[in-house]
């Protein structure tokens, strides 16, 4: 049982103190109330009896601190742990405060960029992360450590602690180069930069000729220095230009590129189209009279020749794509055509033919073993006009295309040249020599001739050999005897 006595405003109980250590049992009682701030808990409050002790704690969340007990809105302690005699009542509410990291913003590599943004941040704040990136790099992404956080450049991150977040940017490897010349034709001098000149720990340049594989120079530097080279070019060349990069993180980027300097050179042909001056006397001959020569200095360009060189065109046996040999539509033989259209004016469209057939005649024949090193090479007209010689279909391409770009329907012809000494056997058990000849759609001729739908296309030997009566006989409509056509491709 409880008893309870009223003396005036004092109330005492006669059951046992809160802590259960007094043992009066009329010991006043008081009441410790405890109330939460923000961002943390307290504990502790209660009813205590007089005299005794109560102990309050305060515990900050994540993220916080504790500021301190405070009581009618005044600090009253800012020991989170508070000890107190009870003497009387007392409300008490715990602090707490946001707590303020340092956010640290660094990078991997000094020079890749810049960087912005950290400090010191309130927890569960904002501060917004700028990376810029210099030439040579890349961002790669924001890392907590090993912990990627973000891929933008631009990145708002949210303040839990204090923290060192690196700017993490790869470098570009990348070996590649401009090659810019002082002059539109050689001599010239080039000068070659390299794109990206940031983290080298060795560069090694390398020219060569893009035709023959002679290395023409070579230069070579640690760090980032030698990113630079000029190279003096006398006339027309295809240089292969390699860089070798060994960037700081031990990788390494090659690249390469043929820069062609382009000259315009003149090549001189002469050739007698009238077979009787041939004969008329030494001082003829050599003196050119009677209007049978002809003399021509056609210019020609290296870069022309080079990309003829260097067409992916099979270089033997291409009778399915054959017509593609037949370059009429390249800026030098339509300017040739134009050429002989000018010279021959007024005169008859077989006469003019034979006009450039006595021409490409005149090109000097050339085993393709002993020019190309190889057994069968089939050479497109720039290469035969540039390197002035070739064998039989390098002959036929060149009249082709020059008729064709003079508005004369052409086709090719594949023969077969009988005789004892020839290399192959047919299905009879005769020898040959595979060649190729043109034909042409000419009016006022005379000769062989093939009809193609309607056309009449006359023979017309291009090559200039002893075989095909080339002094007095190699006009259009002239077929060598021995010679048989087995196949027809119209161009």
């Amino acid at each position: 049982m409880i008893a309870v006595i009223a003396v005036g405003a004092l109330f005492v109980s006669s059951e046992a103190s809160k802590d259960g250590f007094s043992l009066n049992p009329f010991t006043q009682k008081y009441d410790i109330t405890v109330e939460n701030g923000i961002g943390g808990s307290a504990s502790g409050g209660g009813r205590y009896s007089e005299g005794s002790t109560a102990t309050l704690t305060a515990t900050p969340s994540t993220g916080y601190s504790f500021v301190g007990w405070y009581e009618n809105g005044q600090l009253y302690s800012s020991d989170p742990t508070l000890r107190i005699t009870v003497d009387s009542p007392h409300t008490f509410t715990s602090t707490f405060q946001k707590k303020t990291f340092v956010v640290s913003v660094t990078q991997n590599y000094g020079s890749a960029g810049t960087v912005s943004g950290g400090g010191s941040i309130l927890y569960e704040d904002t501060t917004t992360l700028n990376a810029t990136v210099n030439k040579g790099y890349s961002f790669s992404g924001w890392y907590d450590g090993t912990t990627l956080l973000s891929t933008s450049p631009s990145y708002i991150y949210t303040v839990i602690k204090a923290v060192t977040i690196t700017a993490a940017y790869s470098i570009i490897h990348d070996a590649s180069f401009t090659a810019d010349q002082s002059a539109t034709y050689a001599p010239c001098t080039l000068t070659i930069t390299s794109t990206y000149n940031v983290e080298v720990s060795y560069r090694s340049w390398i020219l060569s000729d893009a035709l023959s594989g002679k290395t023409l120079s070579s230069y070579g530097s640690y760090g980032n220095g030698n990113g630079t080279i000029n190279y003096s070019v006398s006339s027309g060349e295809a240089v292969k230009i390699t860089q070798t990069v060994t960037y700081s993180d031990g990788q390494q980027a090659t690249s390469s590129y043929v820069k062609v300097v382009d000259q315009i050179i003149s090549k001189h042909f002469s050739w007698r189209y009238q077979s009787n001056a041939w004969y008329s006397s030494i001082t003829n001959l050599f003196g050119m009279i009677n209007g049978s020569s002809a003399s021509w200095d056609v210019p020609l360009s290296f870069a022309n020749y080079y990309n003829a060189v260097t067409s992916t065109l099979p270089r033997s046996n291409g009778y399915s794509m054959i017509s593609s040999y037949v370059t009429y539509n390249n800026p030098e033989i339509r300017s040739m055509a134009q050429g002989l259209m000018s010279y021959t004016s007024g005169w008859s469209s077989i006469d003019r033919l034979n006009f450039v057939l006595k021409f490409v005649q005149s090109i000097p024949y050339k085993y393709d073993i002993d020019s190309e090193g190889v057994e069968d090479y089939w050479k497109l007209p720039a290469e035969t006009l540039w390197e002035n010689n070739g064998d039989c279909e390098d002959h036929a391409f060149l009249f082709a295309a020059l008729a064709k770009a003079m508005g004369y329907n052409v086709v090719l012809y594949y023969v077969y040249c009988y005789s004892s000494s020839g290399q192959y056997i047919d299905t009879s058990g005769k020898r040959f020599d595979a060649h190729l000849a043109a034909g042409v759609d000419v009016s006022g001729c005379s000769g062989f001739s093939t009809t193609i739908n309607g056309v009449k296309y006359y023979y017309c030997e291009a090559t200039a050999t002893q075989s095909a009566g080339w002094l007095d006989y190699a006009d259009v409509g002239y077929q060598p005897s021995g010679y048989v056509i087995q196949n027809t491709y119209l161009v």
